[in-house]
């Protein structure tokens, strides 16, 4: 079997080598970045995290290669409450089915106009490109493995893209054994890991009614007036009146604002966890 067109002989030797050395490596706690160092053999990225993903419960990082000092700012503030606004998250939780699929294909429609995206994606990771290998490790619980590229190297392209659909179902069975194997050191730490996905339910408690606080988590998540609309089966016209209101009673004149606020509240959930 051929990983793409042009595969040497030597190539599918490496590769069956590779996949030796991971399934003798399930029960080691190095399984993780050997599978990733077993990915950048077959697909370009530059930087990669391995999140695991529980309904109700917020993520942990089971492996990233990021610097400790980067991965403070990178990987902690996105468990700390921003992974909500993340297109991934939201796909989770949406049931979507496992395999291979590109941030740019799930993303609302302005996700690139988002302040999450601006402040935080582009900001503080330079990615250019994130393609994600979702793989269902039990019935509730989902991992994503996040092959990042950054500014300078292209665009996935479709002969990378069919590597991975290619490997795809090995690297499901072997990340599925590796969790029946090793979830234990996990599952206590993903369990106890409250949740903050509330924060769009109570963000303006008081002050916002239940239809603009939905209004606002899908605008913070990079839903244009006219995707919102269409989501919420309203009026584009009608979401800018929500969103008019919103402002006022926030006491706010730019979405920057309401960004910066939302940050504000999630880091009070986050020290009630």
């Amino acid at each position: 079997m051929r990983l793409y067109d042009g595969l040497h002989h030597k190539d599918v030797a490496d590769w069956h080598k590779d996949l030796a050395l991971l399934t003798d490596s399930l029960r080691l706690d190095n399984f993780t970045e050997l599978l990733c160092d077993t990915l950048a053999k077959v697909v370009n990225f530059q930087t990669v995290i391995c999140m695991t993903y529980k309904k109700g419960h917020a993520p942990i990082s089971i492996y990233d290669n990021y610097s400790p000092e980067r991965a403070k700012d990178v990987i902690d503030a996105y468990i700390k409450g921003v992974y909500v606004l993340d297109p991934f998250y939201t796909a989770v939780m949406n049931d979507i089915t496992p395999g291979v699929h590109r941030l740019v294909e799930m993303a609302p429609d302005s996700f690139q106009e988002s302040d999450y995206y601006q402040q935080y994606y582009r900001k503080l990771t330079s990615v250019e490109d994130e393609v994600g290998i979702f793989i269902d490790l039990s019935n509730d619980v989902t991992l994503i493995i996040s092959l990042c590229r950054w500014s300078g190297l292209e665009t996935l392209p479709r002969r990378e893209r069919n590597v991975l659909n290619s490997i795809f179902p090995m690297i499901r069975s072997l990340c599925r054994e590796f969790w029946r194997l090793q979830a234990s050191q996990y599952v206590d730490k993903l369990n106890q890991n409250s949740p903050v996905e509330m924060a769009f339910n109570t963000f303006g408690d008081g002050l916002l009614t239940d239809r603009e606080q939905q209004i606002i988590g899908l605008i913070l998540q990079g839903h244009s007036s006219k995707s919102v609309a269409s989501t919420l089966g309203i009026t584009p016209g009608t979401v800018k009146v929500h969103r008019k209101n919103i402002y006022t009673r926030l006491k706010i004149s730019t979405q920057s604002q309401l960004f910066s606020q939302f940050l504000n509240h999630l880091a009070v959930q986050a020290s009630h966890i």
